[in-house]
Order: C-alpha cells, then sequence, then structure tokens
C-alpha cells in the first residue's frame, strides 16, 4: 500500500480509538487493524477507491513520462531527416531512424515503379540477408490512394487479411504477425493542396524568391510550364514502409503508432519539398540549356555567342589575352538546299556541328550564328593559333563524307571561314564580328574552302 495512504489510516485509527497523534513510524499494524476492525463498510470502500485511483495515475505517470522520452527522441529524429539533401537520401535515412533510433525490430521502404506498376524494396534494416530483396508486390495506384486516403499509417493485425496472394506468402514467409504499413507522401486530399497557388509560390519563393521575376515569367505561365514537365503524382507517392516486430511479444502501443504517425507526417513534407527542389532544378537546367541551345545542330544559339563574346572581351581585357574569332560558311549551301531540299540540309549542318565540336578545344566557343553561318570564338589564341585551328576545320570537313555529295553539282561539302583577333584588329564585339565576317566574305571571293585573317583595308562586303 503506498505509503500516503498508511499514513491516512493510521491516523484515522488514533482519531476512533481516541489516542493522541504521536510521531513515529507508519504504523501499518494500526492501519492494517482500522481496515478490518473499526472503519465503516463506505469508508474502507472509498480507501479502496483511493487505492486504485493512486495506482493508475501512478500507470499513467509512467506511460506519460515514456511517451515524453519518445517525443523528444522524434524530434532528434526529424532534426536528421531535415539534414538530408535527396529523395533517396531521406529515404535512406528514415528506415535506418525507424530501426535504430525507434527501436521496431524490422523496416523495409518499398518503391513504386510507376511505369510496371510493381513495389520493389530498396532499403531494410533488421531482415535476413536474401528475404526481401526479390520482392515484388503488384501496385494497383487507386486502391492504394483509397487504401491511404485519411491516414498515412495503417495497422494490419494479421498477413491473412492481405488480399493479394503473393503478398500474402511474402509475409508469411519472413514472419510478419501483426504490422505497419506507412505512406512516405500525403494522403490524397493533401496532394491537391499542394498544387494550389500560395502552396506553389511559397515553395518557390523557398527556393528563389526572384526566380520566376529574374525571367521574365508570371506565376501563372510558369504554373502552366511546369504542369506539363511535372506530374503532381510523384508528390503524393515517395514509397512505403513496412514495420513490424519480430518478437510475439511485442505489441504495437497506442503511442508507437501516435510516434510513428507524426514521423510520417513530417518525413512526407520534407520529402515533397525534396523532390520538388528535385524537380524544379531539372526543369530549370533544362529551360536554361533550351534557352542557349540551337534545336537542330545542338551547338550554342546566336544569343548565348552574343553573350559569350562580351564576357571573352571583359575577361581578355581584365588579363590582358588574346582571343581569336572564327566566322565559319558552308559553301554552296543554298545550291544544296535547292537540289535535295531542306531535310537533306539539316542533315548537313548537323553532321558539321558534330565535326567542329570534335576538333576545337574544349575552352571554344562553337555556336550556329544563323541559317549555314557559324562561329567559335578561341580564348588565349593570337592570330597563328587561330590560323591553325581554322585550317584544321577546313580539312576535317573537307575530307569527311556528307549525305548526296557524288549527285552535287559542286561534288563536295566544304567551309570557309574568316578570322579575327582581339586586340590587334577589334576591340568590341560588334567590330570583332564585322571584320571577321569581312574576312570571311574574302574567303568566299577567293574560291572558297579556305581561311582568310581579316587585313586592315580591306572593304567590307557588299549588303
Amino acid at each position: 500500500m503506498p505509503k500516503t495512504i498508511n499514513k491516512i489510516l493510521c491516523r484515522i485509527a488514533e482519531f476512533l480509538s481516541g489516542k493522541p497523534k504521536t510521531p513515529g513510524p507508519e504504523c501499518p499494524e494500526a492501519a492494517s487493524r482500522f481496515r478490518t476492525d473499526s472503519a465503516p463498510e463506505p469508508l474502507l470502500r472509498e480507501i479502496e477507491q483511493l487505492q486504485k485511483a493512486n495506482r493508475s495515475l501512478s500507470g499513467r505517470a509512467g506511460k506519460l513520462q515514456e511517451y515524453s522520452r519518445k517525443l523528444e527522441t522524434l524530434h532528434q529524429v526529424i532534426i536528421r531527416l531535415q539534414g538530408c539533401n535527396s529523395p533517396r537520401a531521406l529515404r535512406s535515412c528514415l528506415v535506418r531512424e525507424i530501426y535504430h533510433t525507434l527501436q521496431f525490430d524490422r523496416c523495409a521502404f518499398l518503391e513504386v515503379d510507376a511505369q510496371a506498376l510493381r513495389l520493389t524494396v530498396s532499403e531494410t534494416c533488421g531482415f535476413e540477408p536474401g528475404k526481401w530483396e526479390k520482392l515484388n508486390i503488384r501496385y494497383p495506384a487507386a486502391v492504394f490512394q483509397n487504401l491511404f486516403r485519411s491516414s498515412a499509417l495503417l495497422l494490419f493485425t494479421s498477413p491473412a487479411k492481405i488480399p493479394d496472394p503473393p503478398t500474402r506468402q511474402i509475409l508469411q514467409e519472413v514472419q510478419a504477425r501483426r504490422f505497419l504499413f506507412g505512406l512516405l507522401g500525403a494522403p490524397a486530399p493533401v496532394n491537391h493542396q499542394l498544387a494550389g497557388e500560395e502552396s506553389f509560390r511559397e515553395l518557390l519563393d523557398n527556393l528563389n524568391p526572384d526566380l520566376y521575376e529574374g525571367i521574365g515569367t508570371g506565376l501563372e505561365k510558369l504554373r502552366e510550364h511546369l504542369r506539363e514537365y511535372l506530374s503532381w503524382d510523384i508528390f503524393y507517392v515517395g514509397g512505403y514502409l513496412f514495420i513490424d516486430y519480430k518478437s510475439p511479444s511485442k505489441r504495437f502501443t497506442r503511442y508507437d503508432i501516435k510516434i510513428l504517425e507524426m514521423l510520417l507526417r513530417t518525413a512526407g513534407l520534407l520529402y515533397q519539398n525534396l523532390q520538388m527542389r528535385e524537380q524544379l532544378k531539372a526543369f530549370f537546367i533544362r529551360a536554361e540549356k533550351e534557352a542557349v541551345t540551337d534545336h537542330l545542330t545542338g551547338l550554342f544559339n546566336y544569343r548565348y555567342f552574343i553573350q559569350e563574346l562580351h564576357r571573352e572581351l571583359d575577361r581578355a581585357r581584365r588579363h590582358g589575352s588574346p582571343f581569336v574569332l572564327l566566322m565559319l560558311d558552308v559553301d554552296y549551301f543554298k545550291f544544296y538546299n535547292d537540289a535535295f531540299g531542306h531535310p537533306a540540309g539539316d542533315v548537313v549542318l548537323k553532321k558539321l556541328a558534330k565535326l567542329l565540336q570534335k576538333n576545337t578545344r574544349s575552352s571554344d566557343t562553337v555556336a550556329r550564328y544563323g541559317g549555314e553561318e557559324f562561329a567559335a570564338i578561341c580564348p588565349e589564341l593570337g592570330k597563328e593559333g587561330g590560323m591553325r585551328i581554322a585550317e584544321k576545320l577546313c580539312r576535317m570537313v573537307a575530307a569527311a563524307p556528307f549525305p548526296k555529295e557524288a549527285e552535287f553539282s559542286h561534288q563536295k561539302i566544304t567551309i570557309s571561314i574568316g578570322a579575327a583577333a582581339f586586340p590587334e584588329d577589334a576591340v568590341s564585339a560588334e567590330e570583332l564580328v564585322r571584320r571577321a565576317d569581312m574576312a570571311l566574305y574574302e574567303a568566299k571571293q577567293n574560291g572558297r574552302n579556305r581561311v582568310r585573317l581579316y587585313r586592315e583595308g580591306k572593304e567590307e562586303r557588299d549588303a
């Protein structure tokens, strides 16, 4: 009996017997004698109820202390999950934390194969090697979506309740009894809210506050572009978690389930944020690449060429270094197009682009200037070095086979190149392009399939 109850009974017994209160032990004998001899029946019942309530409160206090400890552990787990920098890293960390830190006996992560509509195991802790590696579960998306419509965590009391026979057999093979099946993601109603304008704008603000303003695109327009590129389903399902105790003597408590629900809810939001960041990063990398790439040849386009020419000029001025600009043009290309059509001409331009990339340095910038005209910026080269690269390009193109050359009236696809150097020939981007173009015109006038350096005093070609 708790000491406080004994004290109360002792004092009541002393009072009823007419004895004064004296200091001393807690007199359990008096308390016992009081219960059996002196106490009225109603008072005994009240005392028994007090004792029962006291035991219940003590038990609850212990459980609350344990729950408080688990909440602190959960807080530490979430801090570690926040340090993950990719969806895959978060999934691996989550499985390890559930197994090692929250001390569940077994945990496995099941990844969704959206093409094959199957679930496959990608991470496990606590399982014997080879048990789950070959697991392949049919994934009817609509059924799973309905299962997790209102909660991210489900308790199964027996594998016998699993409707799919192959899955049920696998669970029996790994001796699963009572187990939890959780969603890393968000239930469907929450998922649709993620596509809302406020959520979308908040995410962009967190990623980069000036992102959509900087590219001159309104939020709604950006959402339209992203909607074509992204599927909101990828933010609904990141995968599924299997969690259980292997020992039959262990049971999931109400607090276990509450802790895991909170963990999965938070991990789902972290996963969605990481997934969105990865998808947005890929989207903007692709958009940026498309903005500076010529869609036919894969070379840089005119816009990027002009930007890079100005950057190279600034760099060359700062470091006092030279560079050469080459302007290239396909000889008699108009006649080739007229004879064989534009599709055949496109094939020539694509092959020529590959030859130019292959036979220039990695530090050189090769771009399609427009039509059949190309340009190359060659840093850290004077006129002699630029001349060597240009002559090499002429030789390589002349030696390469192109479609329908045997039927071509000029028999061979060749190029002409004009070169101008900074700072000898020009100190501005516009003047450098104009003078390299003048040298190209001279190469054309002198028989084609050749290189000419800009020479001061030559007249600019007619428009």
